[in-house]
């Protein structure tokens, strides 16, 4: 709690726990935007590497505003930058526009993972699940 009764700000977390460290309970409510700083919707979940703890991927759910109806968006760590409480993404809304979105449910496949890996190059990383569709170690 922070002297006025409410929660520590990022910034203050950032002091107490070091520059580059955050929880995920606050990146979790992080905003996404795009080159040009236009909303893109919030954090709703990330994929972390177990062994080294890197995330690699930042998921973000399409609000009514882009015309996708709740569809998700694994977006790779390596295509944002963090500016203060906000992920900016290196790409604009209308480039964002023709990456594979899915149904939640669908995003853990090796088709998407293919599919993805051949829209963002280098920045996607992968590929992070077999053909038996389960997640790479």
């Amino acid at each position: 709690m922070d002297s006025k009764g409410g929660t520590e700000s990022v910034m203050q977390q950032r002091q107490t726990y070091g520059g580059n460290t955050c929880r995920f309970s606050d990146f979790h409510k992080f905003d996404v935007v795009d080159s040009r700083g236009e909303n893109l919707g919030s954090v709703d979940d990330v994929m972390f590497d177990l062994s080294s703890g890197q995330i690699h991927q930042v998921f973000v759910r399409a609000g009514d505003f882009l015309g996708l109806g709740g569809k998700m968006l694994a977006i790779p760590f390596r295509a944002l930058d963090i500016r203060g409480k906000r992920l900016q993404l290196h790409r604009t809304k209308d480039e964002l526009m023709k990456a594979p979105w899915s149904e939640q449910g669908q995003m853990f496949t090796p088709d998407y993972d293919r599919t993805s890996s051949t829209y963002w190059g280098e920045e996607w990383g992968g590929p992070y699940y077999s053909e038996e569709q389960t997640p790479r170690a």
